[in-house]
């Protein structure tokens, strides 16, 4: 089954935005998870506003900021978005994602495109050449072990 003529035939996998065409990033949140809803037999995502509002209006700025003292200032740095390969070796089998996390901290933003790992790319996690899972993420979720997110 094909999606339906007229409709929107890609999605953002983050806030759930409707596009007719694929852009480079989401208008509406900036990431560039966008997804296609031809490979879903036209099913759209169910669209969470609430979930997805952190997103939707982007101040700019990380969310990674220093513990300081209440009478000094907050020491924040711009968000520019960072796209890496990353293997996950906390679940088994190992499992390949790519990550947008902040290029300035390295604090994880969303994963997506999740699949098993390859030998070869397990070898070259293992060498140091892919990165490994971030354990920080953005809105103060930490990754546990055991856990895929």
């Amino acid at each position: 089954m094909m999606y339906a003529e007229g409709k929107p035939r890609y999605q953002c996998k983050l806030c759930g935005k409707k596009l007719d065409t694929l852009p480079d990033q989401c208008p509406q949140c900036g990431t560039t998870a966008i997804r296609d809803v031809e490979h879903t037999d036209g099913l759209y995502d169910e669209e969470v506003s609430d979930e997805a509002s952190p997103w939707k209006k982007s101040s700019g700025w990380c969310w990674q900021e220093p513990q300081l003292p209440l009478n000094q200032k907050r020491q924040r740095h711009k968000f520019v978005e960072e796209i890496i390969d990353t293997v996950d070796f906390e679940v088994d089998p190992p499992e390949y994602h790519k990550v947008s996390r902040c290029k300035e901290c390295g604090i994880g933003a969303t994963a997506f495109d999740g699949r098993h790992a390859t030998e070869k790319e397990v070898a070259l996690a293992r060498d140091g050449k892919i990165a490994p899972m971030p354990t920080f993420w953005m809105g103060g979720i930490t990754k546990r072990k055991g856990s895929t997110r």
